[in-house]
């Protein structure tokens, strides 16, 4: 009953004894199927500059089944809810589906607009995702 999926079961049942005893036996399948939740844990980004790529990289997505046997099930989840071209918080749904029943948690993650900095800034920061302001002269090389 721990490991999901089908499972054969043997049933046997004997009467009697001796020579005379009569056993039967039957087999049947059954499927361990029940989800009943999925969580979120690890590190994982939850900050963004706008059209960046949405990431959920360092989180683990763990599904629950009726008989408390755990799954890691972070590469079936889906993740759904964000727009990365739209400043501000937004709910991230992540959703496992097991056999038609879905279970889901939420997170919320912020896409921030891209920032300004003057050409010494950016220099100074050594780089990075940035708008440049200022005046270019003197190009060389």
């Amino acid at each position: 009953m721990n490991t999901l999926g089908k499972q054969t079961v043997t049933v046997t049942y004997t009467e009697g004894t001796g020579e005379e005893a009569i056993t039967k036996t039957a087999t049947y399948s059954i499927t361990i199927t029940t989800l009943t939740s999925i969580a979120l844990s690890g590190t994982y980004p939850t900050n963004f500059l706008v059209g960046d790529d949405f990431s959920h990289e360092g989180m683990t997505v763990t599904a629950t089944f009726g008989n408390e046997l755990t799954v890691d099930v972070t590469d079936e989840a889906e993740f759904t809810g964000y727009d990365m071209l739209q400043t501000g918080e937004q709910t991230v749904t992540v959703t496992y589906t097991y056999n038609n029943i879905s279970a889901t948690q939420t997170y919320t993650i912020t896409i921030n607009d891209i920032p300004t900095k003057t050409i010494a800034e950016f220099i100074a920061a050594g780089g990075g995702k940035c708008y440049l302001t200022g005046a270019v002269s003197n190009i060389a090389t």
